[in-house]
C-alpha cells in the first residue's frame, strides 16, 4: 500500500500518533524524530468491516461517554465523566450565587430545570437522559456559550422596547479608538426620518449575530449607536472594528454580522446642524 505524505514541519519532541478518521474511514499517523516530523494518510478507505468491529468495539458494553465540564462547587452533586448506558436518568442542582447566573447545556442544548428556587443560596434542578451517543453536559455562566445565530434582542433584551410607537430618533457616532479625547473628532448624525427609523428597526428585528472569539484590540473604528425613545430612554450598542459588544458586570461579549451583506445600524437621512 502507497502512502500520501501530507506535511513536513518542525517540532521539538518525539512522538508517534495513528488513528482512524470516522469522518473519511483513512488512517491517520505520523512520527517526529530530530526535528521534523512526516504526517501520512493511508491511500485507500479501511475495510468496512473492521470499521464495524471497531465501532462494535467501542460502544461494545452499549454505553456512551458523557463529558462533565461545571463548577462542583455551585453543582455539588454535577454527574461524574464516565460511560452510561441509553436512557440512564440523571438528576442535579445548581446553587444560585451572587452576581452569576448559571447555565446547563447537553450537547449545546439549553437545559430547561424543572424546578427552580430563585432565592439567593436556592437552586436550579435539572433533569435528563443520557442520549444514545457521546455526549458533552456543560455548566457555565456564559449564556452565550453556544457558537450560533442570536438576535439583537436576545443579546440586548431591552431591544424588546424599541417599537415604531416607542423609538423617536437614531444618533451615530463613527471614530477612531484608542485616540486622544482632547484631539478626536467623530463624525456625528442624527435622525428621526421615518426611514431612517424603519431601517434601524429592520436590522434590530432581522439581522443575526454570531459569537466569536474576543478580540480585545486596542485601536481601530468604532461606531456608538443610540436609540432614543418617545419617553425620554435612551439605550446604546457599541460596534469595535465590525463587531457588536456586549458588556454586563461580570461578562464580555463580541458578536459578529452574519449576513452579506451586512446591514449595519445607520442613519441615510440626518438632520442638518
Amino acid at each position: 500500500m502507497t502512502d500520501i505524505l501530507l506535511e513536513t514541519y518542525p517540532t521539538q519532541n518525539y512522538s508517534f500518533n495513528m488513528y482512524i478518521s470516522y469522518a473519511d474511514y483513512h488512517l491517520y499517523y505520523g512520527s517526529t524524530i530530530e526535528g521534523a516530523t512526516n504526517a501520512y494518510r493511508s491511500k485507500n478507505r479501511i475495510s468496512d468491516k473492521y470499521i464495524s468491529l471497531l465501532k462494535d468495539q467501542r460502544n461494545r458494553d452499549g454505553a456512551y461517554l458523557l463529558r462533565v465540564s461545571g463548577n462542583s462547587s455551585a453543582s455539588p452533586d454535577l454527574p461524574k465523566t464516565g460511560h452510561y448506558a441509553p436512557g440512564h436518568k440523571f438528576s442535579f442542582k445548581v446553587e444560585h450565587v451572587t452576581d452569576l447566573t448559571f447555565y446547563a447545556y447537553l450537547n449545546k442544548e439549553l437545559l430547561t430545570p424543572v424546578k427552580d428556587d430563585g432565592t439567593l443560596g436556592g437552586y436550579s434542578y435539572y433533569e435528563f437522559e443520557m442520549p444514545s451517543q457521546d455526549s458533552t453536559l456543560v455548566i457555565t455562566s456564559d449564556e452565550f456559550y453556544v457558537y450560533r445565530p442570536y438576535s439583537f434582542a436576545e443579546v440586548f433584551s431591552w431591544v424588546n422596547a424599541i417599537t415604531k410607537d416607542t423609538l423617536k430618533g437614531v444618533r451615530i457616532e463613527d471614530g477612531y479608538a484608542g485616540v486622544n479625547p482632547e484631539t478626536a473628532n467623530p463624525t456625528i448624525k442624527y435622525s428621526e426620518d421615518e426611514r431612517d427609523i424603519d431601517y434601524n428597526l429592520m436590522v434590530l428585528e432581522t439581522e443575526p449575530l454570531i459569537k466569536t472569539e474576543n478580540q480585545y484590540i486596542d485601536g481601530g473604528t468604532y461606531r456608538l449607536v443610540t436609540y432614543i425613545l418617545n419617553n425620554g430612554a435612551e439605550y446604546k450598542i457599541t460596534i469595535n472594528n465590525g463587531h457588536v459588544i456586549y458588556r454586563d458586570f461580570n461578562s464580555y461579549q463580541e458578536f459578529r454580522f452574519d449576513s452579506t451583506p451586512t446591514n449595519m445600524p445607520d442613519v441615510f437621512y440626518p438632520e442638518s446642524d
